[in-house]
Parts: structure tokens; sequence; C-alpha cells
């Protein structure tokens, strides 16, 4: 079975153009700040399900969406929706709470991007990342506690993929903000590069 990971990237390869034209970089650009936000978002949210009251908020949050809203829908359509948007904001804050900020001015400084750029590039894509947990979470008829467990593999599974992964996503448990947006700034680009060269998100 793929990797949530996989699956992901997958689900946005399509619309990676769309995004680039919004936003006003390149696709290689994006491609590579997408390729290293998915890994951070997908740690961010195993994070968030680490205590039974954040799988449990995560998992209702999954029931109540539905695939009207964009979650599965055409990333044009999705680009241009207000409420699309603003949910994909919400839900960036959710996975990252305090760190949003440091997170995103990594990803600014690693991909030469503005932080407008950068937070809308995010808000696009966490809905799908919502949307594929969403699909996977009706597959595989996950719970709550189900669901905690299968990001928490997810992360594992990225960890132990490469030494460029492990260090992305091992800066979401630093408490220096400085350093965080510091090391992503550094990374970032490396972490693109061994997830693209490698085809990462092709694995079984």
């Amino acid at each position: 079975m793929a990797g949530l990971y996989g699956s992901i990237m997958r689900d946005l390869a399509d619309g990676i153009g769309d995004i680039a034209q919004e936003i006003g970089t390149d696709e290689d650009t994006a491609r590579g700040a997408v390729a290293t936000a998915v890994p951070l978002m997908i740690g961010g949210l195993s994070r968030l399900t680490a205590e039974p009251e954040g799988s449990l908020a995560l998992f209702e949050a999954l029931e109540e969406e539905d695939e009207e809203k964009g979650f599965f829908g055409n990333m044009a359509s999705l680009l241009t929706s207000p409420l699309a948007l603003a949910a994909g904001g919400m839900m960036v804050n959710r996975m990252f709470g305090g760190k949003k900020g440091p997170i995103e001015a990594g990803l600014s400084a690693a991909f030469g991007l503005g932080r407008n750029q950068t937070g809308s590039l995010m808000m696009a894509v966490a809905p799908v990342v919502m949307g594929t947990l969403r699909r996977r979470r009706k597959e595989d008829d996950l719970d709550a506690a189900g669901i905690a467990g299968l990001l928490r593999r997810e992360e594992e599974d990225l960890r132990n993929e490469s030494e460029e992964l492990s260090g992305l996503i091992g800066l979401l448990d630093r408490d220096d903000d400085g350093k965080v947006m510091d090391n992503i700034a550094a990374m970032g680009a490396a972490v693109a590069g061994a997830v693209l060269v490698r085809k990462i998100f092709d694995r079984d």
C-alpha cells in the first residue's frame, strides 16, 4: 500500500502548475517547496494526535468535511475559493501552532519565496493533505486512534527514508524558533532534492 506521503504528492502532482501560477513562481520552485512542506505537515499532524484529545479533534474534523469543499477537487478551483483557502489557513495553524511563523520563514528562505507566497502555498496544500488523509481514513475504516497510529508510522517511515527528512521533521521538536527557521532555510533545498531525485513519493 502506498505511503500517505506518496498519496499526498500524487494528489498534488497535477496542481503544482496551478500553485506556481497563483503564488507567482516557477513550477520547480513550487514543487520543491511542496515536497518539503508536506513532511512537515505530516509531522505536525503526528504531534497533534500524540494525545487522545488531539486525535479525536482531527478525527472529528475529517468527519465534518466533505468532497464539495474542494479537498478532492480541482486545484485551480481550490486556489480561487476564499472559503477553501481560509480553511487551509486554519489547518496550517492547527498543524504547527506557534511554529507556523518560523516554518514559513524557513521555507521562504530555502526557496527564495516571499512570506506571502509561502503562506499561500501552504494554505493550498493543507486541504489536499487533509483530503488525502480523510480518504485513507475511509478506505481503512480508521478511528481516532487508528489515524494517530497511521500518522506516527508515516513519520517514522519518512524519518527512516533519508537523513534529510529525519533532520527536517526533527526540527518540529526544537524550542528555539530562530534555529528552526535557520535550519529549514539551510536544509529545505537538500530535502526537496532528496525527495524528488529518489522519488520517495512513488514508494509502495
